[in-house]
């Protein structure tokens, strides 16, 4: 107790303690302790503040391909839940909204933040300076099954410039490659389960369609900047169910090393040039294969305008 009194004389003599009287008490009050305490209070208010003003970070996915391919029909599908009339967009359809299979059970737990991109040649650049490309999650690339053979090699440079990209090559975004409009396949089937098998074939031969789009796109790209190859024809046989190519690729071989300047062969001049890492591409001593990518590449089908985009949910919200 007495050294409790020196304490509080030695206080009241530096003025850091006072004494409050209310009524029949008596009240000692540090200043010290109250300034810290008012200092703490004011801090947690303010974090309090930011966290009720600050928004959750939602995922990103960008929704992007050729004109025409059905981008802005699905972007409206997945946000309202049905069919939308549209035109060939000039700007980016942007929007935070929740996504599910059975449109009834959405909730806000399922909000994604999704950027529909112009198809249109001369605007597709756009699509690498747009403010949220830092912010990507995913890449949701669709093509026209209807349109696919006429298109094919456009298809395969844009896909190639997305792969690479250099940011988009060490950032891992994933790429889903959604073949649209698959309600125009004809079945000839009267088994459902047959009649999924039959499509899981014809999708297979796009897949492999590509592969051989690409392996070529990439061997003139290689002889351009000096990297030349020579490689035996790729495959053509089908290569298992569609299930069987939804890939999670990460090889232990490292494709981003270099950074090398490459440019398209076909001059198509949209991908962010200088700034483009050919090796993302895979082995250029071997066929290219998407199951071989340092880089996560998954295939899905649907329907935009017959709202079959189910199998695309599932894909989304596996990555997010």
């Amino acid at each position: 107790m007495e050294y409790v009194n020196q304490i509080k004389h030695w206080f009241l003599a530096e003025n850091v303690l006072t004494t409050v009287n209310v009524g029949d008490f008596s009240l000692n009050i540090t200043l010290q302790i109250v300034s810290i305490a008012a200092f703490s209070l004011i801090v947690l208010l303010f974090l309090s503040l930011l966290l009720c003003c600050k928004k959750t970070k939602q995922p990103t996915v960008g929704i992007i391909g050729l004109s025409d391919s059905g981008k802005t029909v699905l972007y409206f599908q997945m946000k309202h839940g049905k069919f939308v009339e549209t035109q060939t967009s000039m700007v980016e359809n942007e929007g935070l909204f929740p996504i599910a299979i059975d449109t009834d059970k959405r909730t806000k737990k399922n909000i994604i933040h999704f950027i529909d991109f112009p198809g249109a040649s001369r605007l597709r650049g756009r699509f690498y300076h747009n403010t949220h490309f830092d912010e990507l999650t995913a890449l949701v690339f669709v093509v026209d099954i209807s349109t696919f053979r006429s298109q094919l090699h456009d298809i395969a440079i844009f896909i190639v410039d997305l792969l690479v990209n250099v940011q988009l090559s060490e950032n891992k975004i994933p790429l889903l490659i959604a073949f649209n409009k698959i309600d125009l396949l004809k079945s000839t089937k009267n088994n459902e389960n047959e009649e999924d098998e039959e499509e899981d074939n014809e999708l297979n031969e796009y897949i492999n369609a590509l592969e051989e789009e690409i392996f070529a796109i990439r061997k003139s790209r290689a002889s351009v900047t000096g990297h030349i190859k020579t490689h035996s024809a790729i495959p053509s046989s089908s290569r298992g169910s569609l299930l069987s190519r939804i890939f999670c690729c990460c090889s232990g071989r490292s494709h981003l090393g270099g950074k090398k300047r490459s440019s398209s062969s076909s001059g198509s001049g949209d991908s962010d040039e200088g700034n483009e890492d050919l090796e993302a591409l895979g082995d250029l001593e071997e066929p290219f294969r998407f199951d071989e990518l340092n880089r996560t590449v998954r295939f899905c089908r649907c329907s935009a305008k017959e709202a079959q985009c189910g199998d695309l949910i599932k894909q989304i919200q596996k990555i997010k």
